[in-house]
């Protein structure tokens, strides 16, 4: 084996060491859950579908009955993550979805820090800078946000291209352009957001190699291959998404707030939270003194800086002027008008910190040659301190009391009355996915304008949309009954209630507040419990009145059944 096999086999061992430290107790306990926030129901349904799609040929991948019943779901511009969810599916089958999220949520540090190094390790000479490289991309903040979230959590795919690019880039081949294509492909098949990012960016690299080539013919051809490659293994999803998208009127949401250390009314409340874009003292200091690395950190300074202004969002105020931003240019293309977030972006913004990060290793090696090797074993070491969350929050699986048992098989729909956010929530995924009922809400991350009006005007479904109760049509049970429906259930409280949250707080360091931070933000508290108890009482008041006594009531569901099925 080479030495530079070794260096990576040594690498990929230490990364997944941190990954376990970092993330404990996921790797001894993947069966917990480790938020409630819908982004984890809504990923654990994800997985589900992809998983059940694979083993029932001929269903829809697009398409679910079971959802908005009875008119059914359209998935074209859902998250599926189809590339997690096919690879993990026989552990789904196997071991269920919550384990298999929690182990692609393990998987995704390892990966991340790994892909991160490798790709390090071509742009720097530094064997510790690219660890340190890999540290700061896998195990800043940004990412443990997303522990909850399928389709963003899998941030290694983003280096993995730009190794596979920068390998096409020192000795152009076909089967380099080939690899090439499937990385940039499998970055998309993560999440749109990130292959929109990494899109723009293999333009520019494309364009660069073209440019370079000797025999630019040649360079042409190979380009070809990169993008036919990516195209190719994108084609059975793009078609789909465009038709999703193209021609659609979606319900529009404010939450187009870029990169930033808090967010005012979070979630429509009185919170302030932190978000994402804190990249650590530490990082930040080495970055600082990595960009006078010369020649060689502009194009570390050109990613970090130009993929910040996009996750800055649309507009920058300064002084009370409002500056427009490139990425409002993006939400007026076809499709990618559909963009939302543009905090997104700054997954390529801390990647290009770890980049210069590993500069300031670099210099200060320089600086001090005999004590390189401890100097940048302590920037390590104090990087994943900083990091540290200390244990991840973690929480029992919530497990719903609706019939039927395992051994009766599901017939016949349920509307559970959305008494907590409304008929959209994640929540109601998670309560599908248990009882394997179609159900007559869901969480669609995009939905089209006059989807609500259609639903509610079904005659006996309307009467049942809406969050507040209200007095119901007395002919209620024929017609749910006449619809498919057998049961109409009334959650008490949230699945999970979450933690209380934190007010007026703005932390400097990650790992003083990152358990606080991480609470807030796998087990928000904006739930409003009591609101919903008063809430749902109120709705059993007025069904046990139109269908008489609950089935089943405990402290947090009241189950009416309609008819025998």
């Amino acid at each position: 084996m080479s030495a530079e096999r070794v260096r990576a086999a040594r690498a990929a061992l230490f990364f997944a060491l941190v990954a376990v430290v970092m993330t404990w107790p996921m790797a001894v306990a993947p069966g917990t859950l480790y938020s409630s926030r819908q982004d984890q129901y809504l990923g654990l349904w994800h997985l589900e579908w992809v998983a059940r799609w694979l083993t029932h040929p001929g269903t829809s991948f697009f398409h679910a009955d079971a959802l908005l019943f009875p008119r059914g779901a359209g998935l074209e511009v859902q998250p599926l993550s189809p590339l997690q969810g096919l690879l993990a599916a026989p552990l789904t089958l196997a071991a269920g979805p919550l384990v298999a999220c929690n182990l692609l949520a393990l998987f995704s540090f390892w990966f991340a820090g790994w892909m991160a190094y490798l790709w390090a390790r071509r742009n720097v000479a530094s064997e510790l800078g690219a660890w340190l490289a890999g540290a700061v991309f896998a195990f800043a903040p940004h990412h443990f946000t997303y522990l909850p979230q399928l389709n963003l959590v899998q941030i290694g795919v983003v280096p993995l291209y730009l190794w596979c690019a920068q390998r096409l880039t020192d000795a152009p081949s076909r089967a380099r352009a080939l690899a090439a294509g499937g990385a940039l492909a499998a970055v998309g098949l993560c999440d749109w957001y990130y292959g929109l990012a990494v899109g723009v960016l293999a333009l520019v690299l494309s364009v660069s190699r073209w440019r370079a080539a000797a025999q630019r013919s040649r360079a042409l051809a190979l380009e070809a291959w990169h993008f036919g490659a990516c195209f190719a293994l994108l084609l059975p999803v793009l078609v789909p998404m465009a038709r999703g998208f193209l021609g659609k009127e979606f319900v529009q949401v404010e939450e187009r707030e870029g990169i930033g250390l808090v967010m005012d009314g979070f979630k429509s409340t009185g919170y302030t939270v932190w978000l994402t874009g804190y990249a650590g003292l530490v990082a930040l200091s080495l970055a600082a003194l990595g960009a006078f690395a010369g020649r060689r950190a502009r194009a570390a300074l050109v990613l970090t800086l130009v993929s910040l202004v996009f996750a800055l969002g649309r507009s920058l105020t300064l002084g009370g002027l409002e500056l427009p931003l490139p990425f409002a240019l993006l939400e007026r293309l076809p499709v990618l008008g559909g963009a939302r977030y543009p905090d997104r972006f700054f997954v390529l913004t801390q990647l290009g910190l770890g980049w210069l990060a590993a500069l300031g290793v670099e210099r200060l090696a320089g600086r001090f040659p005999a004590q390189a090797r401890t100097l940048g074993s302590a920037a390590l070491a104090l990087v994943l301190l900083e990091y540290a969350p200390f244990g991840l929050p973690h929480l029992a699986p919530p497990v719903p009391t609706i019939v039927p048992p395992v051994s009766v098989a599901p017939s016949g729909a349920v509307f559970h009355v959305p008494t907590r956010i409304g008929s959209r929530d994640g929540e109601q995924m998670f309560l599908q996915l248990q009882h394997g009922r179609p159900i007559a809400g869901a969480y669609l991350t995009r939905r089209e304008a006059a989807l609500e009006g259609e639903l509610a005007a079904v005659p006996g479904l309307g009467a049942l949309y809406g969050t507040r109760p209200r007095e119901l049509p007395e002919d209620l049970a024929p017609r749910l009954s006449a619809l498919g429906f057998a049961y109409v259930s009334v959650q008490k409280q949230p699945l999970q209630q979450g933690v209380e949250m934190l007010e007026g707080r703005v932390t400097f360091s990650f790992r003083l507040g990152g358990r606080g931070y991480l609470r807030q933000r796998l087990t928000p508290g904006y739930q409003a419990p009591r609101e919903i108890a008063a809430q749902a009482e109120g709705w059993i008041t007025e069904l046990t009145r139109v269908l008489g006594a609950p089935e089943r009531e405990t402290d947090a569901e009241a189950l009416f059944r309609l008819a025998p099925r």
